[in-house]
């Protein structure tokens, strides 16, 4: 990843950590905008290539909003996209990665 990419990402992952930080602080750990925060984080995560951190922030965003607007809300359905994505994402770097090494030998 080019360098000032990462450098951006990396901003970008602190910031949204630090109001993640802050939500929970204000809110507590079961809120809407906690969920989004979480939601926010794991795509920023996916962006990152940091495929385990994405998958744990949106499934905590997925469970919130369970619990606070029902199995069939329209923003659980975004979050089980980029969860989606981020497997696909995950396998595909996984394919992407077993192929160079295979050249490699």
């Amino acid at each position: 990843m080019h360098f000032q990419k990462r450098a951006k990402i990396d901003a970008a992952l602190e910031g949204f950590e630090e109001i993640l930080a802050f939500l929970v602080s204000e809110y507590g750990e079961k809120h809407r905008r906690v969920a989004t925060a979480l939601h926010n984080l794991g795509v920023v995560h996916l962006r990152a290539g940091n495929f385990d951190d994405a998958v744990d922030s949106i499934e905590e965003a997925i469970k919130i909003r369970k619990e606070m607007f029902g199995e069939s809300d329209p923003r659980i359905a975004v979050s089980c996209f980029y969860m989606i994505l981020d497997y696909l994402l995950a396998a595909v770097h996984c394919l992407l990665s077993m192929d160079y090494l295979y050249y490699l030998c």
